[in-house]
């Protein structure tokens, strides 16, 4: 009776315990993955000509009025809004991009997130504290994106930065320096993953931004001075 009893005891522990182990086992199994666009740089024979140094990053931003007018250091920023008062404003609106390297990455992914710096100019860039910013999938493929050599405005890959499935959208504060956090994480939905999914291991993958609160009245932008900053996706396996 006494045996009985304790192999039933220890099927009952056993009954508790185990999926807890299974539980610990798979959350154990995930790992984490950063990839960033500093890494697998896009250059193309024109790109050398941008000089010494070149920062070979893929990333940067179009304009309206201008396109990706070309694709050198200064470029590398992803300034993404409007930088003046309509209709005098230069550039009209900016959209950034950024592309990544995804031929590394072996394991499904099961969660992803952007995660952009901010930008070191010291002040407001805009007369609104907040504005909505959408991430966007691009089906313009990353060296065509990534080079900009179209003579004039681009309006099919400024359109492609901001429309088509959208991967995020999150209220950035348009405020920048010291005093705020240096990245905003942008968190991907279901769309961005099966994106990603079907991506790695093969080629780049490309995003893209805009602004949808734009009044067209005053300076409203996000992510300015972000020449030198490289922008990272970190990617949740397993």
């Amino acid at each position: 009776m006494v045996m009985r009893r304790s192999a039933l005891v220890v099927a009952v522990v056993a009954a508790l315990v185990l999926p807890f182990v299974i539980g610990v086992a798979q959350a154990s199994a995930t790992t984490l993955q950063k990839l960033s666009t500093a890494t697998q740089p896009i250059q193309s024979p024109e790109m050398a000509d941008c000089g010494d140094p070149f920062v070979g990053y893929n990333q940067g931003w179009y304009s309206s009025e201008f396109g990706r007018t070309d694709e050198c250091l200064n470029n590398t920023n992803y300034i993404t809004g409007r930088d003046g008062i309509a209709p005098n404003d230069y550039y009209g609106e900016t959209r950034g991009f950024f592309s990544f390297w995804m031929g590394r990455v072996s394991g499904r992914v099961s969660a992803a997130k952007l995660v952009i710096p901010r930008g070191n100019c010291p002040d407001a860039q805009g007369d609104d504290v907040v504005e909505t910013l959408n991430v966007w999938n691009v089906s313009t493929d990353a060296v065509t994106l990534n080079d900009g050599l179209e003579p004039g405005p681009s309006p099919n890959t400024f359109a492609d930065l901001g429309s088509g499935t959208k991967f995020a959208s999150k209220q950035v504060s348009t405020v920048q320096g010291s005093t705020m956090t240096p990245n905003v994480a942008v968190q991907l939905n279901s769309a961005a993953i099966t994106a990603i999914n079907q991506a790695r291991g093969k080629n780049y993958l490309s995003f893209g931004m805009a602004l949808s609160t734009l009044t067209h009245d005053a300076p409203e932008e996000v992510f300015g001075c972000t020449g030198l900053l490289p922008v990272n996706l970190s990617l949740t396996i397993g």
